[in-house]
């Protein structure tokens, strides 16, 4: 977990540093090691002891591909391909939280709240991308929404905080990802958004050693 935070704490500084030419090679440098960090945390909390462990370890995994994808900026294949790994690790999180929790009237709720949230974004970022990535952009919403919907039941029926609340950290980083990429790239993004998506990673991460106790 230091491990991580160090290395965020790298890539925010990377962020409002004024000397641009540097903040890809410092980012190359540190990005693998802030996601190293959220899988070696997953490890060490014993979650390939467990299956719930172990399935969300791979969505752990594909995520940290997808953050080595995104060191590049712009909307190229490496873009494409990190979104395509992201988007296979919530499959994965899906997958493990619709197995293990259940459907419950909180879940009804947080359907109508992606629903919301998930038709103003579709409307904000539209017409701002083109080609495979429109279907691509669908696909997300649609997967990320089922995330949240899953780590809901997780929370209710095993009375854990950390699946809801990751969900909702990933939600709000996914968000700003995409306003940076397709709206308006600014340092903001990443102060937040960075943070807030490592944490997620992290609460997950805990969460996969914690699933041994299921």
């Amino acid at each position: 977990m230091l491990l991580t935070v160090c290395a965020v704490v790298a890539l925010v500084w990377a962020k409002v540093d004024v000397w641009k030419g540097e903040k890809q090679m410092l980012a190359r440098r540190v990005k693998p090691l802030a996601s190293l960090g959220f899988l070696l945390t997953a490890l060490l909390a014993g979650a390939w002891g467990n299956p719930l462990g172990q399935l969300i370890f791979v969505g752990l995994l594909l995520g940290a591909i997808g953050d080595v994808l995104l060191i590049p900026e712009g909307k190229g294949a490496s873009f494409m391909l990190g979104m395509t790994s992201f988007l296979g690790g919530h499959v994965i999180y899906v997958y493990a939280f619709f197995a293990y929790g259940l459907f419950t009237a909180w879940s009804g709720l947080t359907i109508m709240m992606m629903v919301c949230i998930g038709g103003i974004s579709l409307r904000i970022f539209w017409p701002r991308v083109q080609g495979i990535l429109r279907p691509l952009l669908v696909a997300y919403i649609i997967v990320i929404g089922l995330m949240a919907v899953s780590a809901t039941g997780m929370t209710v029926v095993h009375r854990s905080a950390l699946y809801l609340t990751a969900a909702g950290l990933f939600v709000g980083s996914d968000i700003l990802v995409a306003r940076d990429r397709f709206i308006r790239s600014q340092p903001v993004n990443g102060v937040i958004g960075l943070p807030m998506y490592y944490l997620a990673q992290l609460m997950f991460a805990l969460a996969a050693g914690a699933g041994a106790a299921l």
